[in-house]
Protein backbone atom coordinates (compact mmCIF):
# COMPACT_ATOMS: atom_id res chain seq x y z
CA UNK A 1 0.00 0.00 0.00
CA UNK A 2 3.16 2.03 0.84
CA UNK A 3 4.50 2.18 -2.36
CA UNK A 4 1.19 3.67 -3.77
CA UNK A 5 0.55 6.50 -1.21
CA UNK A 6 1.12 9.82 -2.15
CA UNK A 7 0.68 12.11 0.94
CA UNK A 8 0.00 15.96 0.17
CA UNK A 9 2.11 17.03 3.53
CA UNK A 10 5.48 16.73 4.36
CA UNK A 11 6.72 13.14 5.95
CA UNK A 12 7.25 14.85 9.74
CA UNK A 13 3.41 14.91 10.54
CA UNK A 14 2.24 17.72 13.25
CA UNK A 15 -1.20 18.10 14.53
CA UNK A 16 -1.38 21.41 13.00
CA UNK A 17 -1.70 20.26 9.84
CA UNK A 18 -5.23 21.90 8.88
CA UNK A 19 -6.69 18.31 7.45
CA UNK A 20 -9.66 16.35 9.00
CA UNK A 21 -10.42 12.87 9.05
CA UNK A 22 -12.16 11.47 6.39
CA UNK A 23 -14.58 9.83 8.89
CA UNK A 24 -16.11 11.93 11.11
CA UNK A 25 -14.74 15.37 9.74
CA UNK A 26 -12.44 15.74 13.58
CA UNK A 27 -9.35 17.87 12.63
CA UNK A 28 -5.80 17.10 13.33
CA UNK A 29 -5.63 19.28 16.21
CA UNK A 30 -9.06 18.12 17.77
CA UNK A 31 -7.45 14.52 17.58
CA UNK A 32 -4.25 15.23 19.31
CA UNK A 33 -6.18 17.54 22.20
CA UNK A 34 -8.26 14.58 22.56
CA UNK A 35 -5.65 12.34 23.50
CA UNK A 36 -3.78 14.34 25.46
CA UNK A 37 -6.49 15.47 27.59
CA UNK A 38 -7.64 11.18 27.94
CA UNK A 39 -4.13 10.11 28.12
CA UNK A 40 -1.93 13.01 29.05
CA UNK A 41 0.58 12.16 26.33
CA UNK A 42 1.03 13.69 23.31
CA UNK A 43 -0.05 12.94 20.07
CA UNK A 44 2.56 11.36 17.84
CA UNK A 45 3.86 11.70 14.07
CA UNK A 46 3.70 7.99 13.94
CA UNK A 47 0.13 7.66 15.41
CA UNK A 48 -1.33 10.17 13.08
CA UNK A 49 0.01 8.42 9.95
CA UNK A 50 -1.17 5.04 11.80
CA UNK A 51 -4.71 6.55 12.04
CA UNK A 52 -4.57 7.30 8.12
CA UNK A 53 -3.69 4.11 7.25
CA UNK A 54 -6.90 3.12 9.52
CA UNK A 55 -9.02 5.95 7.12
CA UNK A 56 -8.03 4.58 4.04
CA UNK A 57 -8.45 0.93 5.03
CA UNK A 58 -11.95 1.88 6.04
CA UNK A 59 -12.15 3.97 2.51
CA UNK A 60 -11.44 0.68 1.09
CA UNK A 61 -13.56 -1.84 2.81
CA UNK A 62 -16.53 0.31 2.22
CA UNK A 63 -15.99 1.20 -1.94
CA UNK A 64 -15.31 -2.73 -1.97
CA UNK A 65 -18.85 -3.37 -0.90
CA UNK A 66 -18.11 -6.77 0.52
CA UNK A 67 -15.50 -6.21 2.57
CA UNK A 68 -14.60 -10.22 2.44
CA UNK A 69 -14.48 -10.50 -0.98
CA UNK A 70 -10.62 -9.77 -0.72
CA UNK A 71 -10.32 -9.20 -4.53
CA UNK A 72 -13.07 -6.71 -4.32
CA UNK A 73 -11.16 -5.04 -1.29
CA UNK A 74 -7.82 -4.64 -3.56
CA UNK A 75 -9.63 -3.53 -6.39
CA UNK A 76 -11.21 -1.03 -4.61
CA UNK A 77 -7.87 0.14 -3.04
CA UNK A 78 -6.45 0.65 -6.39
CA UNK A 79 -9.36 3.33 -7.28
CA UNK A 80 -8.75 5.37 -3.91
CA UNK A 81 -8.33 9.04 -4.32
CA UNK A 82 -9.41 11.35 -1.56
CA UNK A 83 -7.89 12.77 2.06
CA UNK A 84 -6.89 11.82 5.39
CA UNK A 85 -5.89 13.27 8.95
CA UNK A 86 -2.30 13.78 7.22
CA UNK A 87 -3.06 14.87 4.10
CA UNK A 88 -3.80 13.73 0.04
CA UNK A 89 -3.82 10.25 -0.92
CA UNK A 90 -4.39 8.88 -4.84
CA UNK A 91 -3.61 5.30 -5.20
CA UNK A 92 -4.96 5.71 -8.68
CA UNK A 93 -1.66 6.60 -10.34
CA UNK A 94 1.34 4.51 -10.24
CA UNK A 95 2.75 1.15 -10.98
CA UNK A 96 0.36 -1.59 -10.20
CA UNK A 97 1.63 -4.16 -7.36
CA UNK A 98 2.83 -7.39 -9.47
CA UNK A 99 0.86 -10.47 -8.92
CA UNK A 100 1.88 -12.26 -5.27
CA UNK A 101 4.13 -15.64 -5.68
CA UNK A 102 2.75 -16.18 -1.65
CA UNK A 103 0.14 -16.13 -0.44
CA UNK A 104 -0.90 -17.47 3.16
CA UNK A 105 -4.91 -17.74 3.88
CA UNK A 106 -6.56 -18.02 7.04
CA UNK A 107 -3.67 -19.63 9.14
CA UNK A 108 -4.83 -21.18 12.56
CA UNK A 109 -1.26 -22.97 14.06
CA UNK A 110 -1.42 -24.51 17.38
CA UNK A 111 1.35 -26.06 19.90
CA UNK A 112 -0.90 -28.59 21.29
CA UNK A 113 -3.74 -26.35 23.03
CA UNK A 114 -1.80 -23.18 22.89
CA UNK A 115 -2.73 -21.02 19.75
CA UNK A 116 -0.02 -19.56 18.49
CA UNK A 117 -1.98 -18.22 14.94
CA UNK A 118 -5.34 -16.77 14.50
CA UNK A 119 -6.66 -16.50 10.47
CA UNK A 120 -3.02 -15.26 9.53
CA UNK A 121 -3.56 -13.88 6.24
CA UNK A 122 -0.24 -12.47 3.95
CA UNK A 123 0.43 -11.80 0.33
CA UNK A 124 4.10 -11.18 -0.65
CA UNK A 125 4.88 -9.96 -4.12
CA UNK A 126 8.14 -10.95 -6.63
CA UNK A 127 11.34 -9.47 -7.18
CA UNK A 128 11.65 -7.76 -3.20
CA UNK A 129 11.80 -8.16 -0.01
CA UNK A 130 9.33 -8.13 2.47
CA UNK A 131 10.02 -7.87 6.21
CA UNK A 132 7.87 -9.32 8.84
CA UNK A 133 8.35 -7.66 12.53
CA UNK A 134 6.42 -7.62 16.05
CA UNK A 135 7.37 -8.42 19.17
CA UNK A 136 8.52 -11.52 20.94
CA UNK A 137 6.31 -13.78 20.97
CA UNK A 138 3.73 -12.26 18.14
CA UNK A 139 4.08 -15.81 16.09
CA UNK A 140 6.76 -14.51 13.64
CA UNK A 141 8.82 -18.01 14.05
CA UNK A 142 5.99 -19.53 13.84
CA UNK A 143 4.38 -18.12 10.52
CA UNK A 144 7.75 -18.61 8.75
CA UNK A 145 8.28 -22.15 10.00
CA UNK A 146 4.45 -23.03 8.56
CA UNK A 147 5.03 -21.87 5.06
CA UNK A 148 8.39 -23.82 5.31
CA UNK A 149 6.03 -27.12 6.52
CA UNK A 150 7.85 -27.10 9.54
CA UNK A 151 4.72 -26.78 11.13
CA UNK A 152 1.36 -27.90 10.53
CA UNK A 153 -1.66 -25.71 10.33
CA UNK A 154 -4.50 -26.67 11.86
CA UNK A 155 -6.52 -24.36 9.42
CA UNK A 156 -5.72 -22.11 6.24
CA UNK A 157 -3.62 -22.43 3.23
CA UNK A 158 0.01 -21.78 1.93
CA UNK A 159 0.24 -20.98 -1.90
CA UNK A 160 3.14 -20.46 -3.97
CA UNK A 161 2.96 -19.55 -7.14
CA UNK A 162 -0.49 -20.45 -7.33
CA UNK A 163 0.27 -23.84 -6.34
CA UNK A 164 -1.63 -25.35 -3.12
CA UNK A 165 1.39 -26.49 -0.37
CA UNK A 166 -0.47 -26.12 2.75
CA UNK A 167 -0.16 -30.44 3.22
CA UNK A 168 2.73 -30.45 1.17
CA UNK A 169 6.36 -32.02 3.03
CA UNK A 170 9.15 -29.37 3.67
CA UNK A 171 11.28 -31.08 0.94
CA UNK A 172 8.51 -30.52 -1.53
CA UNK A 173 8.67 -26.75 -0.62
CA UNK A 174 11.78 -26.77 -1.00
CA UNK A 175 12.31 -28.07 -4.74
CA UNK A 176 9.13 -25.54 -5.22
CA UNK A 177 11.46 -22.75 -4.16
CA UNK A 178 11.01 -21.53 -0.31
CA UNK A 179 13.85 -22.16 1.71
CA UNK A 180 14.27 -21.83 5.60
CA UNK A 181 16.96 -19.93 7.00
CA UNK A 182 16.34 -21.50 11.07
CA UNK A 183 17.08 -19.00 13.84
CA UNK A 184 20.49 -19.84 15.39
CA UNK A 185 21.81 -20.99 12.18
CA UNK A 186 22.49 -24.50 12.95
CA UNK A 187 25.62 -25.18 10.88
CA UNK A 188 27.43 -28.29 10.90
CA UNK A 189 30.53 -26.86 12.58
CA UNK A 190 33.03 -29.15 11.66
CA UNK A 191 31.96 -28.80 8.23
CA UNK A 192 33.63 -26.29 6.32
CA UNK A 193 31.69 -23.39 4.53
CA UNK A 194 31.77 -25.15 0.81
CA UNK A 195 30.70 -28.06 2.65
CA UNK A 196 27.33 -26.87 4.68
CA UNK A 197 26.27 -24.97 1.35
CA UNK A 198 26.53 -27.65 -0.59
CA UNK A 199 24.36 -29.64 2.04
CA UNK A 200 21.87 -27.62 1.09
CA UNK A 201 22.42 -28.18 -2.67
CA UNK A 202 22.17 -31.91 -1.85
CA UNK A 203 18.37 -31.81 -0.88
CA UNK A 204 17.59 -29.94 -3.88
CA UNK A 205 20.44 -28.88 -5.83
CA UNK A 206 19.17 -25.41 -7.79
CA UNK A 207 20.90 -24.45 -11.26
CA UNK A 208 19.85 -20.64 -10.46
CA UNK A 209 21.64 -20.64 -7.56
CA UNK A 210 25.91 -22.71 -8.55
CA UNK A 211 28.49 -21.86 -5.83
CA UNK A 212 30.28 -19.30 -8.22
CA UNK A 213 26.88 -17.00 -7.87
CA UNK A 214 26.60 -17.42 -4.30
CA UNK A 215 30.11 -16.71 -3.79
CA UNK A 216 29.46 -13.63 -6.18
CA UNK A 217 26.61 -12.24 -3.67
CA UNK A 218 28.61 -13.46 -0.37
CA UNK A 219 32.41 -12.64 -1.53
CA UNK A 220 33.38 -13.18 2.10
CA UNK A 221 32.13 -16.71 2.03
CA UNK A 222 34.17 -17.39 -0.93
CA UNK A 223 37.89 -16.24 0.85
CA UNK A 224 36.66 -18.70 3.91
CA UNK A 225 35.29 -21.46 1.39
CA UNK A 226 37.74 -24.00 3.13
CA UNK A 227 37.64 -22.62 6.62
CA UNK A 228 35.52 -24.49 9.11
CA UNK A 229 31.83 -23.02 10.12
CA UNK A 230 32.76 -22.93 13.72
CA UNK A 231 35.60 -20.71 13.35
CA UNK A 232 33.20 -17.84 11.83
CA UNK A 233 31.77 -14.89 12.84
CA UNK A 234 28.14 -14.78 13.90
CA UNK A 235 27.17 -12.58 11.24
CA UNK A 236 29.43 -15.10 8.55
CA UNK A 237 27.78 -18.23 9.84
CA UNK A 238 24.25 -16.08 9.11
CA UNK A 239 25.58 -15.62 5.45
CA UNK A 240 26.39 -19.41 4.99
CA UNK A 241 22.93 -20.31 6.38
CA UNK A 242 21.60 -18.07 3.61
CA UNK A 243 23.57 -19.07 0.84
CA UNK A 244 22.55 -22.66 2.16
CA UNK A 245 19.05 -22.35 1.64
CA UNK A 246 19.69 -20.61 -1.96
CA UNK A 247 21.64 -23.39 -2.71
CA UNK A 248 18.73 -25.98 -2.09
CA UNK A 249 15.93 -23.37 -4.04
CA UNK A 250 15.24 -23.52 -7.86
CA UNK A 251 14.39 -19.84 -8.93
CA UNK A 252 15.37 -15.92 -8.55
CA UNK A 253 11.78 -15.23 -6.75
CA UNK A 254 13.14 -17.57 -3.26
CA UNK A 255 10.69 -17.18 -0.51
CA UNK A 256 13.57 -16.99 2.33
CA UNK A 257 12.31 -17.20 5.93
CA UNK A 258 15.56 -14.78 7.77
CA UNK A 259 16.01 -14.61 11.32
CA UNK A 260 18.51 -11.49 11.41
CA UNK A 261 20.60 -12.31 14.32
CA UNK A 262 23.48 -9.95 14.37
CA UNK A 263 23.77 -10.84 10.22
CA UNK A 264 26.35 -8.00 8.84
CA UNK A 265 28.78 -9.42 7.48
CA UNK A 266 32.15 -7.28 7.07
CA UNK A 267 31.77 -7.07 3.17
CA UNK A 268 29.78 -8.21 0.29
CA UNK A 269 25.98 -8.35 0.50
CA UNK A 270 22.85 -10.49 1.48
CA UNK A 271 19.46 -11.09 -0.34
CA UNK A 272 16.68 -11.39 2.38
Amino acid sequence: MNSRLKCGTTLWWTPQFPYTSSLDGTTASAFAANYKTETGNDWTQPMGFNYAVFEIAVAALKASGDPTDKAAVASAIGQLKGQAITGAYDFTSGPAPPDPILEVTGLDVFYGDFQALFGVWMSVAGGRATALVGANGAGKTTLLRTIAGAQPPAAGSVRYRGRDLTGAPPHLRISAGIALVPEGRRLFPSLTVEENIQVGAAAAASADWPLMRIYDVFPMLARRRGQRASTLSGGEQQAVAIARALAAVTRDQVVAAYFGEGARPRSGGAPT
